[in-house]
């Protein structure tokens, strides 16, 4: 981004709208491993239908953002 500021912003903005918050750096990490280019969930969660569409709501309104480059999740969608 050419302003962390101010795409922090909107990211913290969306979670909060979506009743999320933003997790310190490297608190998700347990989560993933790489493989190759790709993060992959090292351990997959499954939801239940409503989460799933709440995460789903989530994830469409921050890829909306022109900065994001891509949402990463472990849920078992």
């Amino acid at each position: 981004t050419d302003n962390k500021n101010r795409t922090g912003a909107e990211i913290k903005h969306i979670l909060a709208a979506h009743g999320a918050t933003l997790a310190a750096q490297g608190a998700a990490s347990w989560a993933f491993k790489k493989e190759g280019d790709e993060w992959v969930a090292a351990t997959p969660l499954p939801l239940s239908e409503e989460d799933a569409e709440k995460l789903a709501a989530l994830v469409e309104a921050l890829e909306e953002i022109e900065d994001v480059q891509e949402v990463s999740t472990n849920a078992k969608l």
